[in-house]
């Protein structure tokens, strides 16, 4: 998904610009919204030109629809875009995002009741357009601070409405649909760091399948590079957290425990070398564990300040694969044809 949004084009399409930009510069599918039936035959007839033609969209598709209700339990008009997907059969991720204490009850039981009737509707109406079209189920359990009137990201409450959404699918057997590595901070500080790291935790913990939302702060409003090569190694850490961890003779080392005896030394151990390529510590990628001396050393950059460094260094070094000529100009026909049917005159 995208971290910035496009002013620079009329809002009527500004979605379809960001799609196209993302869609020709990364091979990983992306997900993103479209503006009711008639917008979501944009996106997918886009997608289907990067894929070679709507056969190979559905087999490997390089688009997923999110899309969400008004809660509580409106289905929109611009929901028609499931209707356009289910028929294309392409993933639909439907993910009702409520306001305890305005739009929906403030208790998290009361939340999870009136969304999980709403995103199961969401799936309900994709099946009937086409059954078997790919869905994801998701809940944001969004959180209305009473004294601003903000929606925060990084509230505990976001975390634990995870936890339930996991259980939900357990029950429900779908794919799920969620989001880690948002905050409230409006920069890469103490704040984000731990809201990013809890909201991703408790994601992964619960195990939601599909987690988005790296680098985003602000609640919502903006987007930060730094605050993105940050969450790559949250995620880094999260994912060694979760490993099973291994308990069987080899680990346990009893011989070679007798062997080096009371006093000894590992370090020079096979087993020692063995396991360390294996993965059994893990190597921060951006995190530091110098010494103080060679921190001060080499300028006594804080994280955020290596994550520029880093973000400096892969604008400069990455290499898009470029699509053909043929693909470009059709996406870009297709983003004319929308602009003269969809912007206001």
């Amino acid at each position: 998904m995208s971290l910035g949004g496009a002013s620079d084009v009329p809002h009527e399409i500004a979605w379809l610009h960001e799609a196209s930009l993302m869609l020709r510069n990364t091979e990983k599918p992306v997900v993103y919204a479209a503006a009711g039936a008639e917008g979501a035959k944009y996106l997918i007839a886009m997608a289907a030109a990067i894929a070679g033609g709507f056969d190979n969209l559905r087999r490997r598709p390089v688009i997923t629809l999110f899309s969400e209700p008004i809660t509580p339990l409106v289905m929109p008009s611009v929901n028609e875009a499931v209707v356009e997907f289910a028929r294309a059969r392409i993933p639909i991720a439907y993910v009702p995002g409520a306001l305890p204490g305005a739009a929906a009850p403030i208790t998290l039981a009361g939340l999870h009741a009136v969304c999980n009737a709403e995103c199961l509707a969401g799936i309900v109406l994709a099946q009937l357009t086409s059954q078997g079209t790919p869905v994801l189920y998701g809940i944001h359990t969004g959180v209305l601070d009473m004294r601003t009137g903000n929606v925060c990201y990084g509230a505990p409450e976001w975390g634990l409405g995870w936890l339930i959404v996991g259980q939900l699918v357990d029950y429900y057997g779908i794919p799920t649909f969620g989001s880690g590595g948002a905050t409230d901070s409006k920069c890469p500080d103490a704040q984000a760091g731990a809201e990013a790291f809890m909201n991703a935790y408790l994601n992964a913990a619960a195990g939601i399948n599909f987690i988005h939302n790296c680098g985003t702060i602000a609640h919502g409003s903006a987007g930060s590079l730094e605050m993105g090569v940050i969450c790559d190694e949250i995620i880094n850490y999260i994912q060694r957290l979760l490993v099973d961890i291994e308990v069987n003779d080899e680990t346990l080392a009893v011989d070679l425990i007798r062997r080096v005896e009371p006093g000894g030394s590992f370090m020079a151990e096979k087993h020692t070398r063995t396991y360390l390529e294996r993965g059994a510590i893990l190597h921060p990628k951006l995190f530091n564990r110098q010494a103080v001396a060679g921190w001060k050393a080499k300028g006594q950059l804080s994280t955020r300040e290596e994550a520029k460094l880093k973000i400096r260094s892969i604008l400069q070094d990455h290499k898009v694969a470029q699509l053909p000529r043929e693909v470009t100009d059709q996406m870009d026909q297709i983003l004319k044809q929308a602009s003269l049917a969809m912007v206001k005159k």
